[in-house]
């Protein structure tokens, strides 16, 4: 999605805009290997929606037209956290619900449409080319299925580059390879697992999706999102090696059951199950600093998981990837008729910025945990009053319809953390005393 998102506003700024992918990019909305995480719930958070309807307008319709479903989050999506279960009043925002593969696909489709716009698939990167302290090009292969052979290497020339290749990007690598230094990565880790399948919707519930969040006592959590075709993803997940859910048919279940609430387990007593149980693992927060490098090529950009992926429970990642597609336009719209040199720099920076938020919200959640690693740092006294007071907003947020909308606006990386912290919400968290742990959703 980072590379697409990046792609369309390249688009206005190039006369020809080429995306190397390594997979065969399917027709529909299928699954494929170069997003293996497709197959667990995925969020797209309503800044991550704005911004794909400004990159393609209509974008909304057309997602709900094929099936994707409204929710207003708490009222349609309640939540069990820490401070009991969320109240079911709207928050004023609507988000649509589908599978990664039914967005990825539509952008896709609106790409393809775009003239100076062109996939070549079936390749890889193997290297960048550099010249007077630029990137001018790349070095790719075809993957035909064969062993790849470096030797069969063909030069790409570029004016500018922009790397989306996910968590496993090696421009780390290429960049050392080139003359240049690595960028310092801060990774936190709480070792979280998934272990997700999919339902036919088993009946009509008052509600259309359900969070159960893990807390630091019971760091196990579950949730269900509606996708297109009238089906449920459930994706289990566990914080810490020993807490990760298990892929077999009992297993999953007896986790489901042992949950701190029989909610999920009821709403699955009539579910007809779809598929396999797959497991999914690879969920540390890794940030690359490409905007901290005291010497870098120019005309290069890292986006999407390739600078800063966090842990996806949380599913930030479409959205970060729109806001940094909208960086980068608005680096290179500064930049016109002034050519492209130092514009890599300032995008990079402009990157970083998007993610400060994001990255925030992701690491001081996961640091509540006790098995993640990395990050300590920042759990100093001060850090620790501010986590105490987000978990006053969490219980106020389920109780007050006015700290509840603006907890969920952040959430949505509509507004910064920061906007909790307001003199008129700050009275209203501090103030609100009340012990009532909410009502459990209806499963009957």
């Amino acid at each position: 999605m980072a590379g697409l998102l990046a792609a369309r506003v390249l688009s206005d700024h190039f006369s020809e805009v080429e995306i190397i992918d390594r997979d065969r990019l399917p027709d529909g909305p299928e699954f494929r290997n170069g997003v293996p995480q497709s197959r667990h719930a995925h969020a797209l958070l309503r800044a991550g929606l704005d911004v794909l309807d400004r990159l393609f307008p209509g974008f909304s319709t057309d997602l709900e037209d094929a099936g994707a479903v409204p929710m207003e989050p708490p009222r349609d999506l309640p939540w069990l956290n820490a401070a009991g279960w969320s109240g079911r009043f709207g928050a004023g925002m609507v988000v649509l619900a589908s599978s990664r593969e039914l967005t990825e696909c539509l952008v896709r489709r609106r790409l393809q449409a775009i003239p100076n716009v062109t996939f070549r698939t079936r390749s890889e990167v193997i290297g960048l080319i550099a010249a007077n302290g630029r990137v001018s090009g790349l070095s790719i292969r075809a993957r035909d299925g064969s062993r790849p052979d470096s030797s069969q290497a063909t030069t790409l020339d570029s004016d500018f580059v922009v790397d989306a290749s996910g968590r496993m990007s090696k421009v780390s690598e290429w960049l050392e390879q080139i003359g240049f230094e690595r960028p310092r990565e801060v990774i936190v880790n709480s070792h979280l697992g998934y272990a997700s399948r999919i339902y036919h919707r088993p009946r009509q519930f008052d509600w259309k999706g359900l969070l159960i969040g893990a807390t630091p006592e019971v760091p196990t959590g579950a949730g269900v999102f509606p996708l297109e075709g009238d089906r449920w993803m459930v994706t289990l997940g566990g914080y810490g090696r020993a807490n990760n859910p298990p892929i077999d048919e009992a297993g999953y279940l007896e986790f489901i059951r042992n949950l701190r609430t029989p909610v999920l387990f009821k709403a699955l007593r009539d579910a007809e199950p779809i598929g396999q149980i797959y497991g999914y693992a690879r969920t540390e927060n890794v940030r690359r600093h490409y905007e901290l490098l005291s010497r870098r090529p120019d005309r290069l950009v890292v986006v999407g998981d390739a600078t800063c992926c966090f842990n996806p429970i949380y599913g930030q990642g479409m959205s970060v990837a729109g806001l940094e597609a909208v960086a980068l336009d608005d680096s290179l719209t500064k930049a016109s008729g002034g050519g492209l040199d130092g514009v890599a720099v300032s995008a990079q920076r402009a990157v970083a910025s998007t993610c400060n938020d994001a990255w925030l919200l992701a690491t001081g959640e996961d640091l509540r945990f006790a098995t993640t690693e990395g990050g300590r740092q920042a759990t100093g006294p001060l850090a620790r009053v501010v986590q105490g007071y987000v978990q006053r907003v969490l219980l106020r947020s389920n109780q007050d319809v006015v700290v509840s909308r603006a907890f969920t606006r952040v959430v949505h990386l509509l507004d910064p953390p920061s906007a909790l912290f307001r003199p008129a919400l700050l009275a209203r968290v501090l103030m609100g005393r009340s012990s009532d742990r909410g009502l459990e959703p209806a499963t009957n």
